[in-house]
């Protein structure tokens, strides 16, 4: 096969993938329903946010599977898919792979023939079903967003210095895999009597915001805020590629 049968060009942006991370009760959930998105609720936690739509009951990981199939590959009009939280989510992976709902003396440590091998085996599911499953559901054109409670704890940085860092509270097994995949990994905070969220690394806050640089540091905590953000950073990505290059000069030594 040639190569121009196998290259590409994107005709429009994928739906983000949102990696949303927050204390308790600062609005997580409610930022999907004021979306009008679904909520996959692996803790019960959008139970008390009225009329907003979300399967409940996801106890196990194959539970959870079925309902990411359903959103992949059944007919609805949702366009925002919430998943209330990941890390709860992972609780749930953790479990299946250890059968410790069955056996509590079961570890990640002991399962799979011991030796750490149960983290090995998670990474496989993350990998070869939950991943294949976020990319179905978005290209169907359904936004995700992964919720996660927060932490602080020592972070090392490209240049293998130390600091404390706010980040999502996911396993280490899985944090810097969930953290690439995410297009942008947003901390939710109070900033005076606002509820903001966090797009860019900061020294107190781990961040990730794939849509360019239009000097937007954070927006307001909602979907829409969120989506003018997007906008203004796909928009500065288009002004820097089509920019013309400056004349060439003696000074900068490209003059022939």
């Amino acid at each position: 096969m040639a190569l121009s049968d196998l290259v590409r060009k994107n005709t429009r942006i994928a739906p983000p993938r949102v990696l949303l991370y927050g204390p308790p009760g600062i609005g997580k959930s409610t930022f999907v329903a004021m979306a009008n998105g679904l909520i996959l609720d692996t803790e019960d936690g959008a139970g008390a946010i009225e009329g907003i739509p979300r399967i409940a009951g996801l106890e196990t990981w194959p539970q959870f599977r079925d309902a990411l199939n359903a959103v992949a590959s059944d007919d609805h009009e949702y366009k925002l898919l919430g998943i209330d939280t990941i890390d709860w989510l992972f609780r749930r992976i953790e479990e299946h792979v250890t059968g410790s709902r069955q056996n509590t003396t079961n570890t990640m440590r002991t399962a799979h023939g011991g030796w750490g091998s149960g983290k090995d085996v998670m990474l496989n599911i993350v990998y070869g079903e939950l991943i294949p499953l976020l990319n179905r559901i978005t290209a169907r054109g359904v936004s995700v967003i992964m919720l996660a409670h927060a932490t602080h704890e020592t972070y090392r940085d490209i240049d293998g210095i130390e600091t404390q860092k706010a980040m999502p509270d996911l396993p280490k097994s899985v944090l810097a895999t969930m953290i690439e995949y995410a297009d942008i990994v947003a901390c939710a905070r109070e900033q005076g009597n606002e509820r903001m969220l966090v797009l860019r690394e900061s020294p107190s806050h781990v961040a990730k915001f794939r849509y360019g640089n239009s000097g937007i540091n954070s927006c307001g905590m909602s979907w829409e805020h969120l989506k003018a953000a997007i906008v203004a950073g796909r928009d500065a990505q288009r002004a820097q590629a089509s920019a013309k290059p400056a004349p060439a000069t003696p000074e900068t030594g490209d003059a022939k």
